[in-house]
């Protein structure tokens, strides 16, 4: 049940409000939040769900590299070795 009653023209934050800690990320949604005090303070804490700027025909993702860096992969959405069917695992090459 849901106690909590907001004004839908009236959001706390929006992804829009805030900027991608990664460049060449965007912010999809904000989820999960949570209101604490601490030191007289009130603050909020939420889950920000990046992924890289989407361009027609193409599926693109972040992995980490070697190097421990984020490398943004992309692959046309017609490539034959990708497998793209569960948009939580993405395979190419049969390699996931």
């Amino acid at each position: 049940m849901d106690i909590a009653k907001r004004f839908p023209e009236n959001p706390l934050m929006r992804p829009q409000d805030l900027q991608p800690g990664i460049e060449g990320m965007e912010i999809t949604c904000l989820l999960n939040p949570g209101v604490f005090r601490f030191e007289g303070k009130i603050w909020l804490v939420l889950r920000v769900a990046e992924r890289p700027k989407q361009i027609e025909g193409k599926i693109s993702f972040p992995i980490y590299n070697k190097a421990g860096n984020i490398e943004i992969l992309s692959f046309d959405k017609n490539d034959p070795d990708l497998d793209a069917s569960d948009p939580r695992v993405i395979s190419y090459k049969k390699k996931g």
